[in-house]
């Protein structure tokens, strides 16, 4: 049997089959049942700290995405300095992947605890932005990926994006 060509591995028909491999092979190691060690602490409650709102814009020029991240009421992004990063990735069955990355480091903030009596209520935030030219007439999917601390571990949130612009209107789908 012959090995596949790189044109035929990066063929639309291949692709989904390549994935679903490498799904396969990442996830044997769980079913294996790997011994398993009792953790120090109890699990960290990931309600006190949300995930990120990220919204994007889509127009006939470029991407833009925007992340903001609570701070408040989350310890791990309380008292400490921590990274947030976004990423836009670009790609189609056949053209090649264009992508940009921005990180920021925010922090430290203060806590609810330290606020004074007689101090208002205030909310911390962590906010990114990236953007990412396109051409004007495109059909294409897009990959926006966000790093960022959850309670007791780092967190991500994937946005997958059709987007078709003809020169005057641009619009988006997420999926």
């Amino acid at each position: 049997m012959r090995p596949l060509s790189p044109r035929a591995v990066a063929s639309s028909a291949v692709r989904p089959l390549c994935v679903a491999l490498v799904s396969i092979l990442t996830a044997l190691p769980m079913i294996g049942g790997a011994p398993t060690v009792a953790a120090a602490e109890p699990a960290a409650d990931e309600s006190a700290c949300p995930p990120p709102e990220v919204t994007h814009h889509y127009d006939t020029t470029e991407l833009a995405v925007h992340v903001k991240l609570p701070a408040s009421g989350c310890p791990s992004r309380e008292h400490t300095m921590f990274t947030v990063s976004a990423s836009i990735a670009r790609s189609d069955d056949f053209a090649d992947y264009e992508s940009i990355e921005r990180t920021v480091t925010c922090g430290p903030f203060r806590s609810a605890d330290d606020r004074g009596p007689d101090e208002p209520t205030w909310e911390n935030f962590c906010e990114v932005d990236v953007t990412l030219g396109h051409p004007e007439v495109e059909t294409i999917g897009y990959g926006i990926d966000v790093g960022y601390p959850g309670a007791a571990s780092a967190r991500n949130r994937t946005v997958m994006l059709t987007c078709s612009s003809d020169g005057e209107t641009a619009a988006c789908d997420e999926w």
